[in-house]
């Protein structure tokens, strides 16, 4: 029954089972096991820890199959803490346990991830050995590649990879949550590029699972306001804080919007953080609409000052 409630993604109500079954056979290894996973699915990596770590001290070396699964899921609760060294230790137990390509994926990430990509790339072209997961493991490759400023080839590589995914799934949608770091990577390359129809495609393949990263809000708002879709450009810039460029950005979107007050809010928090936002902004073509306004010219000349900012707020509406 937990495993029912599992493959069905119930996993609060398989953890009550399983929490019950524990206790009622605490020797079971299976039940031991079964519940460290469903912990680490619910986001509980110190719960599932305490009972991983119960398991792993009762198999010993007597089940190198069963202690294999423990010291992997051990890796991953440790991994999602960013406790990377207890992590790699545990993927490195893992691999002893049973030498298979995922212990292998999960350090090659982990080292990419504390950017030591030297090693990366050395756990990597271990990893491509057993001719599994090539994709995944060849993206933390490129991405390393990127890294360590090998940008062409890197994003060549990233580039073969997409084009693979999307011939196996033409719609780009629903892509296993193993490949957002390289998607993002090229969504954000593509914004960069002022290809901003294809950045919305592959931000979109991995929205579900980077929807919370200040990264993915702040290119996908960038998207967003470049393709002329305003609101959703402001609903996410709005919650990326302390970052003259999503300030900056927000200041283009109220100009657009003709809201003047918001943009000189948005501008002077930009200014805040990078002072040659005023130079910037005096030249901004998105801010033409306003630059016969007295208010707006004082605003820009004497930098927002005070002074300025309390006749701003009697004359943003001005005509002049």
């Amino acid at each position: 029954m937990s495993l029912i409630y599992a493959n069905h993604k119930k996993f609060q109500q398989a953890e009550t089972l399983l929490e019950g079954l524990v206790k009622d056979f605490p020797e079971k290894h299976d039940y031991l096991y079964k519940y460290g996973v469903i912990l680490i699915r619910l986001e509980k990596y110190s719960e599932a820890l305490r009972i991983l770590d119960k398991l792993e001290n009762k198999i010993g070396n007597d089940n190198a199959k069963m202690l294999y699964y423990a010291n992997l899921n051990q890796a991953v609760a440790y991994h999602k803490m960013k406790h990377y060294e207890e992590a790699a230790k545990y993927y490195r137990k893992s691999y002893t346990a049973h030498n298979t390509v995922q212990p292998l994926i999960g350090l090659t990430k982990l080292k990419y991830e504390v950017k030591d990509c030297e090693n990366a790339i050395k756990t990597a072209e271990k990893a491509l050995e057993f001719g599994e997961r090539t994709h995944e493991i060849r993206m933390y490759l490129a991405l390393c590649k990127i890294q360590n400023k090998e940008e062409t080839e890197g994003y060549t590589i990233l580039k073969e990879i997409a084009s693979k995914l999307e011939k196996e799934n033409p719609e780009f949608k629903n892509l296993p949550d193993v490949y957002n770091d390289g998607i993002l990577k090229l969504a954000r390359y593509y914004t960069n590029r002022g290809e901003y129809e294809k950045a919305l495609r592959y931000f979109h393949s991995v929205q579900s699972s980077e929807e919370e990263e200040r990264e993915y809000r702040f290119y996908l708002g960038k998207a967003y306001y470049y393709t002329g879709k305003i609101d959703q450009s402001i609903l996410l810039l709005e919650k990326v804080n302390n970052s003259s460029g999503a300030y900056y950005l927000l200041a283009k979107c109220y100009a657009n919007k003709d809201n003047l007050e918001k943009t000189m809010e948005y501008i002077r928090k930009a200014a805040e953080i990078k002072p040659a936002i005023w130079s910037t902004a005096a030249e901004e073509k998105e801010f033409d609409r306003f630059k016969e306004k007295s208010s707006f010219k004082s605003f820009l000349e004497t930098k927002g000052s005070d002074k300025e900012t309390n006749q701003n707020n009697n004359q943003a509406l001005d005509k002049t």
